[in-house]
């Protein structure tokens, strides 16, 4: 049997943590190998040697082009929170509420990246360039951590950045996958214990590893950025340094070292220091966590079949502490749990990475960074005389035969315990020289970088050089892959392991190390414990916090899905086991007072999981509830599809008054597994829902069977309008060509038959008003206006016949008139009433037509008249030019008389009567000649046979009907006289109309010449009856009237007569303009214009007199009143 000895658990993990230093220091060791200055080269952005051009190091400012350089999507903003401050004269430090709020709200799993290091070393601009919310923000300004370009330090305490980046594990690995990352490129150095074996350590130092990011375990990770006080001020003190490296030790996961050029041995050894004190300061906080009693959790049936924790304390363990003298069995379990604490420390020591950065490095690598670093911080520094340097190394080398030939022995062989060199060895090489850095953390990276940017201070992001973002950007690769994998955890004294730390452990821990550390200042060393007991109770609840939910979580997604109701019996027993659990672990080193408020904390706790895992409970159920909808939905859906639409309203109402049988189908598809889920809330949650769904359905049920109904009257009203459509055929010209009433009972009788049709096309349906009023309002609107334009059609077929019987009279107007009047030329009276008859019997023909009586034939009138006129103008302008023609000679003999005599005579007339005269006596020897022509006898003859009495009584002008009468009762010379047609009246008329239409053109100029010799005489008299009135007139028109009188007569005495021509002339072309345009407006239009017109000059000759005289007045007031002043 293996002799065991008698140690506790601390001892134990101390011991272990010793035997690694060792072994650590004996085979880690290495130097650096002498190159000359020529084969000295650059290193890579990854840290590698280079040489030539592959060592170009981009010097260009970036610019706005940063999207290359970040690594997570999008910026959540945040701003810098102080979560620890100074005391006052730097004498200690206090916490600050709003950086421990903050700290407190940030869910695991968390990886905190620290910056220390001495002050104005660039700490603050490292983060902000790291910390991708103020890199990746909008804008050009870095708007991260203070920073300043004085010789004071900016930052006070320490400092957080409020919004974490959520790291996406998934993300990351498929941007490492399209980045092509250098297959030879390692991350970090590392410091691996494979195992704590009994008396046996076991342990492999790489030089360099790559880390697996598909091993990550979570799926986000929340990183957290600090800015650490620098250490070195001139305000402060060792101490205080060493209190703030210890909380940036203790909280972070990545601790990032920071130098300034290059990394010597002062930097090194005052790291060593610092992490040696605050080593010893965390192992001290730590082993409080094991002096709690031993609790073992058992499995225990309760809660319908499912296992939960039942708690049993074994009293023997407290005495087992104190006690130095045991029996194997009691050691072999002291041992067994020590060598548990002590891979505790050892994990969380692997899941600390240190960092050495060295900002503004421009010196030449003979090998990479990583070998550079691992170089620097395995060598040994010893401070100790020649003699005990010499007998140091001596003993060295037997220790490490020693412990070669102990590896190589079985186990339980040695006559010699390992404890007993190993103690040897610590006490002879601890005092002499200083600990190793790999024996404290468990990996170190490296970050060489030039200068920032060609200024000291950025504070443009712009500034930047694009290498140095590029060396920051493969940092922070490995950073995050670090704290990807490696988050940061803490011991759990319940779980008897580790576990992932919350921002509630990382308040309750620094709480502790901020008291503790003041505490330890004040005694001026700080190797103080403190007292843990109140942050071990805070530690011990949060685990318990944590199996209670896991407990409880797994309660509820247990299979079949627990009932409301089971889950508050199942919460009773474990509430109590747990609150028990929390006695047994809290209340024996805590005043009742302290225990009161964790304990309601905690109660408190467990009641938001309760009522947290209660609502997943809730969700969960309302899951499976919802599940089982789509189902009935669908069964649901089937019932009321099975409807033929459209049907009548009273169907659809009869469908929702059984709507609670549709909802009675899911209640039962619910109830599944014999267990009543219809009664719990979420399930009565989704019942509303289905209730809800059969409402929905059954409105959209009716909004469809509405639509369908829409539908069918759309059709019907289609159909109506399309049977009206059918019978009004326009092409059917026989529908039309009858008289106004018959067609007007054709429209009723097409619309009556549409009607027939849209009833038939409804049927039962008639009877819902909503759409049958709005499609018989529809249907009267569309067969009003099918009937107008039906009877507009009607219309113009009439304008079409009545056209064309005009067309055909203007044809033959010319056949006709010859019909009637055989001979030419003839007496112009007989010619114009043969025209009146023609355009008479034209006219009583168009209105025998089928539509003679309508307003459209009345309205062709006029045209048909205008029409009539022309030919008959024609055809008189034809008659008389034939009848000039014949008289050519005579009418030449009587012009050249005109010529002669129109010197003669002052006015037409008198030239006219002349000329009758002359013609009578000297021209036409007889009268008889025009009798002989123009045969009017002969004429009314032939008139008589041709025209219709009927007709002619028919005339509605009674001189035309007279006329007409008179020639068909013609018989003798006497009655050629009584109708003026004999030869001397066919002599007056025809020289008549000579002298006016072809002698009083040609002459009229030479008579207008001698006009105003006769009225020269009435100028002069208008000039001076004008001129006496102007001076007796006081009217202002009647002046200005007067004036314009003189004006006109003086200009007509002074010989400007044609003046006056061009003035009557434009008078007669205004009224010829305004009788047109009184043509064109109507009478109405005329008549309200006139009228307006009138009313305003009456209007205005009725108010200027009284506004005059209101005038006069106040003129005649104002002058009296200043006259009185």
């Amino acid at each position: 049997m293996p002799r065991v000895v008698s140690c506790g658990p601390l001892q134990l993990a101390f011991y272990t943590v010793i035997r690694l230093a060792l072994l650590l220091a004996l085979l880690t060791g290495s130097t650096a190998r002498k190159v000359s200055k020529e084969q000295q080269t650059h290193f890579t952005p990854y840290g590698e040697p280079c040489e030539g051009d592959k060592c170009h190091f981009d010097a260009d400012p970036v610019g706005q082009n940063l999207g290359s350089f970040c690594v997570t999507n999008g910026s959540r903003g945040g701003h810098p929170v102080q979560l620890v401050r100074p005391a006052e004269n730097h004498l200690g430090l206090e916490l600050v509420e709003e950086g421990l709020r903050v700290l407190s709200s940030l869910p695991k799993p968390l990886a905190i990246v620290a910056a220390i290091g001495s002050i104005k070393t660039g700490k603050s601009s490292l983060m902000n360039v790291i910390n991708e919310h103020v890199l990746c923000s909008e804008g050009d300004k870095l708007q991260g951590f203070d920073i300043s370009d004085t010789v004071n330090p900016t930052t006070q305490g320490i400092w957080l950045w409020s919004e974490p980046i959520e790291l996406d594990c998934n993300a990351l690995k498929e941007q490492l996958k399209e980045d092509g990352r250098i297959p030879n490129i390692f991350d970090h150095l590392v410091t691996m214990v494979t195992s704590v074996i009994g008396e046996t350590v076991r342990a492999t130092v790489t030089a360099k590893t790559r880390l697996d990011i598909s091993k990550c375990e979570f799926d986000k990770v929340n990183i957290v950025f600090m800015d650490v006080e620098g250490f070195n001020a001139i305000d402060g003190f060792q101490r205080y340094d060493e209190a703030l490296f210890t909380i940036a030790a203790a909280m972070s996961s990545e601790l990032v070292y920071l130098t300034h050029k290059v990394m010597d041995a002062r930097d090194i050894l005052d790291l060593q220091h610092m992490l040696q004190t605050s080593t010893s300061m965390l192992v001290n906080m730590y082993r409080s966590l094991s002096n709690v009693p031993h609790v073992v959790k058992q499995e225990d049936s309760n809660a319908q079949g499912h296992k939960g924790v039942s708690v049993s304390q074994q009293t023997e363990m407290s005495e087992l502490g104190n006690n130095n003298s045991c029996d194997a069995n009691k050691c072999q379990k002291s041992t067994s749990d020590g060598e548990i604490f002590a891979d505790m420390l050892l994990e969380i020591q692997r899941n600390t990475t240190l960092t050495l950065s060295v900002q503004g490095f421009d010196l030449k690598l003979q090998q990479s960074a990583l070998d550079y670093i691992n170089g620097i911080v395995n060598k040994k520094r010893f401070d100790m005389d020649y003699s005990d340097q010499k007998s140091f190394f001596d003993y060295l080398e037997q220790t490490r035969v020693s412990l070669l030939n102990l590896f190589k022995r079985e186990k339980g062989k040695g006559k010699e315990p390992l404890e007993q060199i190993v103690s040897d060895i610590i006490a002879r090489l601890t005092s002499r020289y200083k600990s190793n850095l790999p024996h404290l953390l468990g990996s170190i990276d490296v970050l060489l970088t030039s200068a920032p940017s060609a200024r000291r201070v950025i504070l443009n992001k712009s500034e930047l050089f694009r290498g140095y973002l590029q060396h920051v950007l493969n940092y922070k690769m490995r950073l995050f892959k670090r704290s990807a994998l490696q988050p940061k955890k803490r011991i759990s004294p319940v779980s008897n392991g580790v576990t992932l730390m919350t921002g509630e452990d990382l308040v309750n821990v620094i709480t502790h190390l901020v008291k503790a550390l003041n505490e330890a200042m004040k005694n001026g060393s700080l190797d103080s414990q403190g007292d843990f007991r109140l942050t071990r109770a805070n530690l011990i609840k949060q685990d318990l916090v944590d199996l209670y939910s896991a407990e409880l979580l797994k309660f509820i997604h247990k299979m079949p899905i627990p009932l409301e109701g089971d889950l508050e019996k199942f919460n009773q027993l474990a509430e109590t086991r747990y609150l028990h659990l929390m006695a047994l672990y809290a209340q024996y080193d805590l005043s009742p007072l302290q225990f009161s408020e964790v304990n309601t904390d905690f109660k408190s706790r467990l009641h938001e999981i309760r009522e947290r895992l209660g609502q997943k409970l809730h969700d969960i159920t309302l899951q499976y509830c919802r599940s089982k909808m789509p189902q009935v939905k669908n069964l649901i859906r089937e019932r009321i599809e099975g409807l033929k639409l459209p049907v009548l309203p009273a169907v659809i109402g009869e469908f929702e008054n059984n709507k609670q049988q549709l909802v009675r189908l899911y209640l039962m598809a619910v109830d599944d597994n014999e267990v009543k889920y219809s009664t719990s809330a979420a399930c009565k949650e989704t019942s509303l829902e289905i209730v809800e769904f059969v409402e929905s359905e059954i409105r959209d049920l009716s909004a469809e069977n509405e639509s369908e109904i829409n539908m069918l009257f759309q059709e019907a009203t289609r159909r109506a309008v399309e049977s009206f459509i059918a019978n009004a055929d326009r092409n059917a010209l026989e529908k039309y060509k009858v008289n106004y009433e018959d067609f007007t009972k054709s429209l009723q009788s097409w619309s009556d038959t549409a009607y027939e049709v849209y009833y038939k096309a409804v049927g039962e349906f008639k009877q819902i008003q909503k759409f049958n009023k709005a499609s018989l309002s529809f249907l009267r609107q569309q067969f009003s206006m099918l009937e107008k334009e039906s009877r507009d059609h009607w219309n113009d077929v009439c304008r079409d016949s009545v056209l064309h019987v005009s067309q055909e009279f203007q044809k033959t107007f010319d056949v006709q008139l010859q019909q009637l009047l055989p001979y030419r030329p003839v007496p112009k009276p007989v010619l114009k009433v043969a025209i009146e008859y023609l355009r008479f019997r034209k006219w009583r023909e168009m209105s025998n037509l089928h539509c003679g009586t309508s307003q459209t034939v009345r309205n062709t009138q006029q045209l048909f008249d205008r029409m009539v006129h022309e030919l008959g103008h024609k055809a008189l302008a034809d008659n008389d030019e034939a009848i000039f023609r014949h008289f050519d000679k005579e009418f030449k003999a009587m012009y050249q008389e005109a010529l002669d005599r129109v010197d003669q005579v002052y006015h037409f007339y008198q030239l006219k009567k002349h000329l009758h005269w002359y013609a009578k006596w000297h021209v036409f020897a007889h009268v008889k000649i025009f009798e002989q022509l123009l045969r009017p006898k002969r004429v009314l003859e032939e008139l008589q046979k041709n025209i219709d009495a009927e007709i002619v009584k028919a005339m509605p002008n009674d001189v035309e009907r007279q006329t007409m009468l008179e020639i068909l009762h013609f018989s003798n010379s006497k009655s050629l006289k009584a109708l003026g047609l004999d030869g001397g009246a066919l002599m007056d008329a025809i020289i008549e109309q000579w002298l006016r239409e072809r002698l009083y053109p040609r002459i009229r100029g030479r008579i207008m010449l001698r006009m105003p010799k006769l009225s020269t005489f009435f100028a002069i008299v208008g000039v001076v009856v004008s001129s006496s009135l102007l001076l007796r007139v006081r009217h202002a028109r009647m002046v200005c009237f007067l004036c314009l009188v003189n004006a006109l007569a003086l200009v007509y005495i002074l010989g400007m007569r044609r003046v006056l021509l061009i003035i009557g002339i434009s008078i007669q072309y205004c009224l010829n303009w305004l009788m047109k345009l009184f043509a064109y407006l109507g009478t109405a239009w005329s008549m309200a214009i006139v009228s307006s017109l009138v009313a305003i000059a009456l209007l205005w000759s009725h108010s200027m007199p009284s506004f005059r005289t209101s005038k006069r007045q106040r003129r005649a007031r104002y002058i009296v009143l200043k006259q009185n002043k």
